[in-house]
């Protein structure tokens, strides 16, 4: 499923995406990749993606709890990093932004 933001300009690819009345579930499946241990070793770059499409998932499905997954095909773990981590490296993205702004 492609998706795109109007206000954060990006776009990307999102691997599985469902969607019910209270919650909508965003899954990217990562490959040849080294699993993290705990969700605190999730690299930066995929936090901060899942951190975009969030944003980006919350502008097209207001009121709905935006839950957000990494699946690692290299073992079948399923990581669901907490939103203070998402909203960490948005916030970190965001402050560059501005930066150049």
């Amino acid at each position: 499923i492609s998706i795109a933001g109007t206000e954060l300009p990006v776009s990307g690819q999102i691997d599985r995406l469902a969607v019910s009345d209270d919650q909508v579930i965003v899954c990217d499946y990562k490959t040849n990749r080294i699993v993290p241990d705990n969700d605190s070793r999730i690299d930066p770059a995929y936090l901060l993606q899942m951190a975009l499409y969030r944003e980006l998932l919350k502008q097209i499905f207001p009121g709905r709890r935006i839950v957000c997954r990494l699946v690692w095909v290299e073992n079948g773990k399923v990581s669901e990093p907490d939103d203070s981590l998402l909203d960490e490296a948005l916030t970190g993205i965001m402050a560059s932004v501005q930066a150049y702004v």
